[in-house]
């Protein structure tokens, strides 16, 4: 049964809802919430690395200025 790859709050699509999937529980492969948002239930490659924060000029760049964010594998 598959399970989020992290706590997220999205809209139950029967009942319109907001709920929080909880990567603790298990969900049966016909869950309507499975089925709507598999993106949350889809294995991520960067899940347990560590992001470091970027200084405030580079989370405010310029046109044209690519933003610097560095991953620690």
């Amino acid at each position: 049964m598959p399970h989020p790859t992290e706590t997220v709050a999205v809209l139950h699509p029967e009942t319109g809802l907001h709920v929080a999937l909880d990567p603790a529980v298990d969900y049966p492969d016909d869950d309507p919430l499975v089925k709507t948002y598999g993106w949350a239930f889809a294995p991520r490659e960067d899940v347990g690395k560590i992001v470091e924060s970027v200084g405030i000029e580079d989370a405010t760049a310029e046109p044209g200025r690519k933003r610097r964010i560095t991953v620690k594998k």
